[in-house]
Order: C-alpha cells, then sequence, then structure tokens
C-alpha cells in the first residue's frame, strides 16, 4: 500500500481496504467498529476520515444518523480502480478481494 494518495497518512485507504475485505457489500458496519478493525494508529482520525471524506465517495454510502457506513453494490470498477491507483494495492489482491463483483483489470 502507498501513502494513500488524498490523505496523508493512508488511513483513507485503510478505512476501504478494511470495508472491502471484512465487511462486504451492503453490509452496515457502525463508524467506530470500522476504525477499530482497520490497521491505523489513530482510531479517532480514522473515524473523521470515514466521516467526511470516505463518506463522499461514490462507491460508498453512509447513514448519518445511524453512524453507518458500507460498500455501495456492484459494479465495482470505480472502487477497483481507486484502490490501486490512490492507495497502491495490486492488481491481484484486488481482483481477489472483489471476486465476482470485478470482472478484472
Amino acid at each position: 500500500m502507498t501513502d494513500g494518495g488524498s490523505t496523508d497518512d493512508g488511513t483513507e485507504c485503510a478505512l476501504l481496504w478494511t470495508l472491502a475485505r471484512k465487511h462486504g457489500w451492503s453490509s452496515e458496519t457502525g463508524i467506530s467498529q470500522l476504525a477499530a478493525d482497520a490497521n491505523v494508529q489513530d482510531k479517532q482520525r480514522a473515524r473523521e476520515v470515514a466521516r467526511n471524506q470516505l463518506a463522499d465517495r461514490k462507491f460508498i454510502d453512509y447513514h448519518q444518523g445511524k453512524d453507518t457506513i458500507w460498500l455501495d453494490p456492484p459494479p465495482t470498477d470505480d472502487l477497483a480502480y481507486y484502490l490501486r491507483d490512490v492507495c497502491g494495492f495490486m492488481e491481484l489482491q484486488i481482483e481477489a478481494t472483489l471476486d465476482s463483483y470485478f470482472d478484472g483489470f
């Protein structure tokens, strides 16, 4: 993984990867749980990034009242290319993670 592109410390990419790997499609997870599951040092910053940056991505849905977040249902091309181009994950990792929801690069 690279430095994360749009975030100075890779927090956004760590959160996205955690959503893709652990929480699946359309499966709501609490922001606090996502921050706890992600491999980041600063959990408070992770919660802020999830609410203020991640929630604005077109492949993410966020429910402010319940403070939950989830991956929008497929197609997943935008997510796959973001994980590769911005976050620096390898294509093989992304294809294996997104499985049948993504046709490949």
